[in-house]
């Protein structure tokens, strides 16, 4: 399980995760507990048909009538009570009228035709017996419904999961709640992201449970099928963020991010530190020159030193290079460390040996900044208490991404998200745009 800090996310919860699919039930989870609901029934009906002695050739078209109606029951009652226009009671109404075509199906599925023309008696079937097989089922059912964990683990984790999640309000989750208080008003639109904000103030126990817990149909007035239906949403989320700044003392302001309900807040970077920046090379003049000049005629943070790394290097050009670029600042120098090749050696040597600065930026010798205030943007983040270390968003040459991040068991043991996205698509979520917690980065920048 990936452990969720709201501290470090700094966006909302993206109201765009609703589907029309979804709220037919077709997330994984939803699926192996539906399928394995009518394996059962299926199951227990032949059963029944063969004890009661009704021919199986009936059971196909009442037991596909009887399912179909089971899976469609729900969807339809909710987009029937939300395009009706009476308030009071409307979901009761069509919950009811729905009960009259589900009792059909019932009643076709436990007395077929055969029946219907022959009769109950003529058959030997006693009425009472069969209502009594009727009971038996329902109870058999329920203790099989009580026990459907054990008999499915993994399939029915989604169920248990998901019925936890419903139940916030019971035990220990109750008063979690009564200490940070349900919804408020203030924020309607964003009451959802202010409560759990407020609760991540009150525990440490947040885990990303993989498994699709929560469906919500998509309606054109609401923010799900478009995020401009309520721009009053859009506002409020950014007031819940500055709220939640202020409560927890923590000194920021907040920007809205480059897509709707997403924020970027923006930490002062305290004392002006020292960034030591360390840059291990051999040779490669041309990418030296490259990435230094990059790094002085872009960069708008000037509190900074870079420390170059040559180990091994052997070309001229490449001495030269390491003279003029001595020259034209004062803030570069360059050391030698002429051992066999170990990259976190080198980075280590350079940190240990020559680095003064509080903050260490480690870089690679073919990086080439361009955006102008890169070192304040991982600076404002690796001040903060919380925070380890901060990694950048790097391009290939093609401007597609090379590392937005690493996670940790992709691939088989790590990989690098997004690798080869197009330098302007958002990612999943908008993740290529969010600032994020992480299992890992890269050392390059």
């Amino acid at each position: 399980e990936i452990k969720i800090t709201f501290d470090e996310y700094e966006k909302k919860f993206d109201q765009h995760t609703h589907s029309t699919l979804t709220t037919m039930s077709f997330g994984l989870g939803a699926m192996t507990d539906q399928m394995s609901h009518q394996f059962f029934q299926f199951a227990a009906f032949i059963f029944y048909y063969a004890v009661v002695g009704i021919d199986l050739y009936w059971l196909a078209p009442s037991y596909i009538l009887f399912a179909i109606w089971d899976s469609i029951n729900d969807p339809i009652i909710g987009v029937l009570s939300d395009r009706t226009k009476s308030k009071f009671g409307r979901r009761r109404f069509w919950v009811l009228i729905s009960l009259i075509p589900f009792a059909l199906c019932n009643i076709f599925l436990f007395f077929p035709p055969k029946f219907w023309a022959a009769g109950v008696e003529s058959d030997g079937i006693n009425t009472a017996y069969m209502i009594a097989l009727i009971c038996l089922y329902d109870l058999f059912y329920s203790m099989f419904s009580a026990n459907q964990t054990a008999l499915f683990p993994e399939m029915f984790k989604s169920e248990k999961e998901r019925a936890r999640a419903n139940r916030i309000k019971n035990a220990d989750r109750k008063e979690l709640l009564n200490k940070t208080g349900l919804y408020n008003s203030k924020f309607d639109g964003a009451q959802d992201y202010d409560l759990f904000l407020r609760l991540t103030e009150q525990t440490s126990k947040i885990y990303h449970i993989q498994k699709v817990l929560y469906h919500w149909r998509m309606l054109e007035t609401s923010t799900s099928a478009n995020s401009e239906a309520k721009p009053e949403a859009i506002e409020r989320g950014k007031v819940v963020l500055q709220e939640t700044l202020k409560r927890r003392g923590i000194e920021g302001t907040v920007e809205h991010g480059n897509m709707h309900h997403y924020f970027r807040i923006k930490y002062p970077i305290k004392h002006n530190p020292l960034v030591s920046i360390i840059i291990p090379f051999k040779d490669k003049p041309e990418l030296l020159d490259m990435s230094i000049n990059s790094i002085l005629e872009k960069s708008t943070y000037e509190n900074y030193e870079i420390i170059g790394i040559s180990n091994n290097s052997e070309q001229k050009e490449t001495f030269d290079m390491m003279t003029l670029l001595e020259k034209k600042d004062s803030r570069v120098s360059f050391y030698e460390y002429n051992t066999e090749f170990n990259y976190a050696d080198i980075n280590n040597h350079g940190v240990n040996t020559y680095a003064k600065g509080e903050h260490i930026l480690l870089l690679n010798n073919d990086i080439e900044v361009i955006s102008p205030s890169w070192i304040e943007a991982m600076l404002e983040q690796s001040q903060r208490e919380n925070v380890g270390c901060v990694g950048a968003k790097l391009y290939y040459p093609n401007d597609t991404v090379q590392h937005a991040g690493v996670i940790i068991g992709l691939g088989g043991y790590a990989g690098h998200s997004h690798k080869m996205y197009p330098r302007d698509n958002p990612g999943y979520f908008n993740r290529l745009n969010a600032i994020q917690n992480l299992s890992a980065l890269t050392a390059a920048c």
